[in-house]
């Protein structure tokens, strides 16, 4: 596919980190697929990957490659169909916007955000959270009609990621989704489990490196530099406590505009569980560690679910001008790491924030109607 490598020529404006051959990120699966194939292989065995990076993917996706005969010469076909796939994902968006007569400013603020330098990483990369980004949508937009279908498709996400699990947070607080919950658990669970045994290796197989980077542990890292050195597992409790606790702190001092902020998110719309579905994805990605930007790419839907969201008030485009200043200045302007770190954090906290004054909005609306 040598036109789909000619495509990256034009992007060197924007400044991305570029690896050659291209995809490189995919070549790790597909090379490790080549092995799979020839049998033998196992997740301690010697790297397949042409760039001598250790697999830190769950098998499934190695598998699955090797199951289809998809390996090392299918590289550049499957990176293309990623990127297709995520271009139609934010078409869609797009299309939305404009199907709901969306101001010309808003449609702008999307635009930009869809063509920002993590995005374009995420295609140089071939990286698989392309796949989780589009399951990710389509869970949030087939939510509120079809919860099960929702469920199905998410479970299918947590399967191939562990990150989206974050969104079981949305399906336990649905009035009378209890069937949608359990399947949600129970696919997830199925898929999940085989990787379980090996999820610790897998983290410590991960880089930790702020360079082009973000997460919790890369922001602790500012303030106590061995938390790059130490083991993701054992980082995740004390990274989720202490962005909750923030996030906490946060709507005690400011819980009336928090409030107020919540309340324009209506539940029930598409735009809301499109808000709160890429939110809580965007979380799962912060407390898991130290992610390269691309993984900024999943901010994308919250711009626009914001500009989807009629009523808007001033913290809400105050979030939306942090998330879109964030996936800018992430390259193309080499600020200091610890303030690009602060940034994405605060994006983090504020909408954990915005989900606590929901959640007290909704409690208060059911003691009162109890």
């Amino acid at each position: 596919m040598l036109g789909a490598s000619l495509i990256f020529e034009r992007w060197r404006w924007a400044k991305i980190p570029e690896m050659y051959p291209r995809f490189a990120d995919l070549r790790m699966i597909t090379a490790t697929a080549d092995c799979v194939r020839r049998g033998g292989w196992t997740i301690s065995s010697e790297t397949c990957d042409v760039f001598g990076r250790p697999y830190n993917y769950p098998t499934i996706w190695a598998k699955t490659f090797a199951f289809f005969s998809l390996g090392t010469k299918s590289t550049e076909l499957i990176g293309f169909i990623f990127g297709i796939l995520l271009i139609a994902t934010f078409s869609a968006l797009v299309y939305n916007l404009v199907r709901k007569n969306c101001s010309l400013s808003q449609l702008l603020i999307v635009l930009l955000s869809s063509v920002s330098p993590p995005v374009l990483l995420l295609l140089e990369r071939g990286n698989s959270d392309i796949v989780i980004l589009f399951l990710i949508v389509i869970a949030a937009l087939k939510f509120e009609k079809n919860p099960k279908l929702s469920a199905f498709i998410s479970a299918f996400a947590i399967g191939l990621k562990l990150f989206p699990a974050m969104v079981g947070v949305i399906f336990f607080q649905r009035r009378k989704g209890v069937k949608a919950l359990f399947l949600l658990v129970l696919l997830s669970a199925i898929m999940v489990f085989p990787s379980l045994k090996i999820l610790n290796e897998i983290t410590q197989r991960t880089g930790q490196n702020r360079n082009f980077s973000f997460g919790a542990t890369s922001t602790a890292a500012i303030f106590f530099p061995e938390a790059l050195t130490t083991n993701g597992l054992i980082m995740l409790p004390f990274n989720a406590v202490l962005t909750v606790g923030a996030s906490l702190l946060l709507y005690a001092c400011f819980s009336k505009s928090l409030r107020s902020t919540a309340e324009k998110i209506r539940i029930g719309k598409p735009e809301s569980n499109l808000f709160y579905f890429s939110g809580w994805v965007f979380f799962g990605t912060y407390i898991s560690g130290t992610r390269f930007d691309y993984s900024l790419s999943f901010l994308v839907p919250l711009v626009a679910a914001i500009a989807l969201i009629r009523n808007k008030n001033n913290l809400l485009i105050g979030l939306q001008y942090l998330i879109v200043g964030s996936l800018w200045l992430a390259f193309t302007i080499r600020i200091d790491l610890a303030l690009g770190d602060m940034s994405v954090t605060l994006i983090t906290i504020l909408f954990l924030a915005i989900w606590i004054a929901k959640t007290h909005n909704s409690w208060k609306t059911n003691r009162h109607i109890a």
